[in-house]
């Protein structure tokens, strides 16, 4: 997958409430010689089904995880399969880390941990979560406290979203992401929002360790939702907004501002149905995180324009798919199940210079 550099802490969370603050804040901890003098590393997942973690210096490996669920008895599953004379390539740990700084108590009191999570993408149905803060720790006796959780679910699958992670209004730090790609559950399109402290005791509860928010049965067949883009509105640090597409290309709007997390919904509704932003079509799935910016000129809450590609990358059918993909800008101003007739085309105009690009 690719690498992700790690030195000192680089995050930029704020000193102020809600976060920790005076000794405790993040500039304080970041300023401290164990943290400013630690390790630089390089962490990067491959298909021996490893997440691998590289001393910067001299290239030694001095961390492998391997996520249980690519654990198997059977010799053509699991790391078995590598051996395989007839192996086809397979991907196991396939999804970028996400590297971040979080305040959090992991059984030794609660303080600040930089954390890698990780996914399988088109590897398997599972993310995991490592405690990097220092790896000079990385032993094999103190492997159980490197290894913070791992996270399956019925409703979650291929792990192809990468999780952003943040604190939320109820002031706990939690990882938000897509629930991919051909689950064996529900087959809605649904955002998960991951406690990071929800799985320590090795088991997961719906409602205290993780939510689940879900589009509902708004389109036939088996959904997926992809990577979201999580934004704070009110500019306190914390996320408060979460915008993400479907494989049938709805692009979803998340509200999850309130300080109760049973408040935290689809953003539209119709009646008690849920409904998304921009009611896309279903030829152009969307599987790609968009990019959201706050509107130049119109003001109101909300007043954001998202715009994100169509188009997928991810079976055989799609080496020889023709069918006509769009780049869509959406303005989110309060309504929603916009259409694609509700948009204006933008083309390039004619008569300029072969190195000059002008939008009508």
């Amino acid at each position: 997958s690719n690498p992700v550099y790690v030195a000192v802490p680089s995050m930029d969370w704020p000193s102020s409430a809600p976060f920790p603050e005076s000794s405790s804040s993040y500039t304080s901890w970041k300023s401290q010689s164990a943290v400013k003098n630690r390790t630089p590393m390089l962490y990067v997942g491959a298909n021996d089904g490893m997440m691998h973690g590289f001393r910067s210096s001299d290239g030694e490996e001095v961390l492998a995880y391997v996520p249980s669920n690519l654990f198997s008895t059977d010799t053509t599953s699991g790391l078995h399969y590598l051996s395989d004379p007839a192996y086809l390539h397979r991907y196991y740990v396939d999804l970028p880390p996400t590297v971040t700084d979080a305040y959090i108590n992991t059984g030794s009191g609660t303080s600040w941990k930089t954390l890698l999570l990780g996914g399988q993408r088109g590897g398997g149905k599972a993310l995991f979560a490592l405690d990097i803060t220092y790896p000079t720790s990385f032993t094999e006796a103190n492997a159980a406290n490197t290894v913070l959780w791992e996270f399956t679910e019925t409703d979650l699958g291929y792990t192809f979203s990468e999780p952003t992670v943040a604190l939320m209004n109820n002031g706990k730090w939690a990882a938000i992401f897509g629930n991919g790609y051909n689950d064996s559950g529900s087959g809605d399109a649904q955002l998960f929002i991951v406690y990071l402290e929800g799985g320590l005791d090795g088991s997961w509860s719906e409602g205290s360790d993780y939510l689940k928010i879900t589009t509902g049965g708004y389109v036939g067949g088996t959904n997926g939702l992809s990577t979201p883009a999580v934004i704070d509105e009110d500019g306190n640090g914390t996320a408060d907004r979460a915008y993400a597409g479907d494989l049938y290309g709805n692009l979803w709007a998340f509200d999850v501002s309130n300080s109760s997390q049973s408040k935290w919904a689809v953003a539209h509704k119709s009646g008690k149905n849920a409904v998304p932003l921009y009611k896309g079509l279903s030829s152009q799935p969307i599987t790609v995180e968009p990019v959201v910016a706050t509107h130049p000129t119109e003001g109101g809450s909300p007043s954001y324009l998202v715009y994100f590609g169509t188009g997928q990358y991810l079976v055989d059918s799609d080496k020889t798919s023709s069918g006509q993909q769009s780049v869509y800008g959406i303005w989110d101003s309060g309504s929603s199940e916009i259409t694609r007739s509700d948009l204006i085309t933008q083309t390039f105009e004619t008569g300029f210079s072969s190195d000059v690009r002008v939008q009508s």
